[in-house]
């Protein structure tokens, strides 16, 4: 099965293996897309592999904050993409 990832989807993967982010990093990275965008980008890599969601609980913290972390599976896809197009920066 292939699965076609849009511009964001690759930016997100990117950001994601230069270090985990948190929801609120995502939604501070990249603001430009839509909240409903966003969290439909963010599910549909956790859907298909590329993402693990992790929820760790924050001492004296109201919410528990969300981290987004790249899986073995996103680092193999993000590799063949940049050996694809090795004039992308990474």
């Amino acid at each position: 099965m292939e699965t076609t990832l849009t511009e964001l989807d690759i930016k997100i993967l990117m950001r994601c293996q230069k270090e985990t982010i948190s929801r609120r990093m995502a939604t501070q990275y990249f603001k430009s897309a839509g909240k409903l965008e966003r969290d439909k980008v963010l599910a549909n890599l956790i859907q298909h592999g590329f993402l693990l969601s992790k929820r760790l609980p924050k001492p004296g913290a109201r919410k528990t904050p969300t981290f987004y972390e790249l899986t073995k599976k996103g680092k193999t896809w993000l590799k063949d993409y940049f050996d694809n197009y090795p004039c992308s920066c990474q």
